[in-house]
């Protein structure tokens, strides 16, 4: 199934059980190592950031809405899948709200403004450093402060054609490492 059909049947069964009042995001990427390509549709979460080796950091954006939000046709119709070729020394940023929402003891968000800054400035040899750079840079900004929001930050980093592409994440609260 591809990403987008993914959420439509994950709308269909949240919606029953969901109460009115709440809704979910989500995102589903598949990187295909073998045509170079990635998929992706989101369901009202965060655009993911494309950060090629070659060009202009890009938001991917393709429309939808939250899961729970619509039962149905509402729901189908607006949600879209884009596709695009990626490269090796690309990466690709997923992150939750809790990143670009994290608060400092002045309350100033650390917003997608300062994690664009970050991107654009630094040059990073794999997906682990980008990672850690983002995270050193959002500790440094809440500055003791406690964590409003869980946040889940997620680093691919794309390597060559042969190995899968190399992932490094983190999550709030835990402090979870993903691999």
């Amino acid at each position: 199934s591809s990403p987008r059909e993914i959420l439509i049947a994950t709308n269909r069964i949240l919606c029953e059980s969901l109460e009115k009042n709440l809704f979910v995001t989500l995102q589903i990427a598949n990187f295909d190592m073998q045509k170079m390509e990635l998929t992706i549709s989101r369901a009202g979460h965060n655009p993911a950031i494309w950060l090629p080796a070659s060009g202009d950091l890009k938001f991917l954006k393709p429309n939808g809405l939250g899961i729970g939000l619509d039962s149905g046709a509402v729901f189908d119709t607006m949600l879209e899948e884009l596709k695009l070729s990626f490269a090796p020394g690309d990466f690709f940023i997923l992150y939750t709200d809790g990143v670009i929402e994290a608060r400092n003891a002045m309350d100033v968000e650390f917003d997608e403004t300062q994690l664009v800054e970050i991107l654009k400035k630094n040059h990073f040899s794999d997906a682990k450093s980008l990672k850690n750079h983002i995270l050193r840079n959002l500790r440094k900004h809440i500055d003791g402060t406690s964590v409003h929001d869980d946040y889940t930050l997620v680093v691919v980093g794309i390597r060559d054609k042969k190995p899968a592409p190399e992932v490094a994440g983190e999550q709030s609260h835990k402090e979870t490492a993903l691999v």
